[in-house]
């Protein structure tokens, strides 16, 4: 995941992506959801834009399974 911190975007590259039920979700510090959306490719750009500074969790699931967290600075 890059750029990180980020102003605007971040592109999230997932290595060996074989179409698997992968998605992401995106929580504030307080644990809140605040998108969820589904991984097509083995790259994908994720908008930041709409969102204050501050700091944001992403967190890829397969199905249920949390795979990996990310901690990400929006600047």
């Amino acid at each position: 995941m890059y750029p990180n911190p980020t102003i605007d975007k971040l592109t999230l590259k997932i290595q060996n992506f074989n179409n698997e039920d992968l998605s992401y979700q995106i929580y504030d510090i307080n644990g809140r959801m605040l998108k969820i959306d589904k991984l097509r490719s083995n790259s994908t750009t994720i908008s930041m834009r709409h969102l204050p500074s501050a700091i944001y969790f992403l967190r890829v699931i397969s199905g249920q399974q949390p795979l990996k967290i990310f901690k990400i600075i929006k600047n």
